[in-house]
């Protein structure tokens, strides 16, 4: 039943018949036990094979056999054994070493690393690729107690005892940010999850992973930097806005409005080409202005142009807009509401 054959149908006559029917890939092991047995020269045999059905389909065998009589010259000559179709076992094998495979994959891309660490006889063990990411070597074996808490940068190395021991004392999952100085002096930025395994082989346990995240802070860190020059920029071009908007409605000597300033009030002041009521116009200009420039310079003129605006500014604080409209002319527009 376990092969597939049916009472008289056909059946093979001899190990080589046999042989035909085991897998290519196992036909050498089986030939090595059945030769053994042939000769006598075992008293007892274990493999595994698989064997092709009359279906064609495979059925993987569990083959045990031990010799029950020796001749004179302590030969087996006779055996007896069990077979046991281990098909849905080896399935299942197959299945977790794929799994296994792909997690290895995973790992291996993630750059994450495995640690365990037994409580009660205070041993530690990593798998390769955590012995990669600290730069441990492969071989160094058993590892030092310490050479976690060594490798850890000292400005986390407080932090990181604090929270260990907290997570251990209150038996929880935690997880842990901090930077490794590696042997080759290089920093490294790693995340680590703990978790406590209570019911282990060997006692409970702490079991946790490590992933590298040095790529992901340093490009956080960039992304960051990038982001303070842009608001930098655009802080700079704003107040370049703002300065060009002033330069382009004030006089750049005197800081009063400009004739364009003035233009663009006196449109929302009167909208229809009429002023308000109560609203006066003051037009000042400065008496021989031309002869202080060609006497005491331009210099003196810019001066007395400075003084005469900031005694406008002061005596009519209350005035809409003055503005400067040419080289010694001021327009100040003064609106009353209460005006009759």
């Amino acid at each position: 039943e376990m092969r597939g054959l049916t009472p008289g149908g056909p059946m093979a006559a001899t190990d080589e018949e046999w042989y035909e029917t085991v897998h290519p890939d196992d036909r050498a092991i089986a030939r090595h036990y059945t030769d053994l047995i042939n000769a006598g020269h075992a008293d007892e045999v274990s493999f595994e094979y698989r064997e092709r059905k009359p279906d064609g389909s495979w059925v993987w065998i569990m083959c045990r056999g031990r010799a029950i009589e020796h001749d004179a010259e302590g030969l087996a000559t006779r055996f007896v054994g069990v077979d046991t179709d281990i098909t849905d076992m080896k399935q299942t094998e197959e299945e977790r070493q794929l799994y296994a495979h792909q997690l290895d994959i995973a790992l291996t891309v993630g750059k994450i690393g495995i640690w365990q660490y037994n409580a009660e006889t205070d041993t530690v063990t990593w798998d390769r690729r955590l012995r990669q990411i600290y730069g441990v070597p492969l071989d160094l074996n058993p590892l030092p107690r310490n050479i976690w808490e060594s490798m850890i940068h000292p400005d986390d190395l407080e932090m990181v005892n604090e929270r260990t021991l907290l997570g251990q004392a209150r038996r929880q999952d935690y997880d842990l940010d901090y930077r490794i100085i590696r042997a080759d002096g290089a920093v490294r930025h790693i995340r680590s999850r703990i978790s406590l395994v209570a019911d282990g082989a060997n006692g409970p346990s702490f079991m946790g992973i490590n992933w590298d995240i040095t790529d992901d802070v340093q490009r956080s860190l960039q992304l960051e930097e990038a982001k303070r020059e842009a608001e930098e920029r655009l802080y700079q071009l704003s107040l370049a806005h703002r300065e060009l908007e002033y330069l382009s409605n004030h006089d750049p000597l005197t800081g009063l409005h400009n004739r364009r300033s003035l233009r663009n009030y006196l449109s929302d002041l009167c909208p229809d080409g009429r002023a308000p009521r109560g609203t006066g116009f003051l037009l000042f200009d400065v008496d021989r202005f031309k002869r202080v420039n060609d006497r005491f310079g331009h210099a003196m003129g810019d001066e007395m142009i400075e003084c005469v605006a900031k005694a406008l500014s002061e005596t009519l604080a209350d005035a809409g807009i003055i503005a400067r409209t040419g080289g010694d002319e001021f327009l100040a527009v003064v609106v009353d509401g209460d005006a009759d």
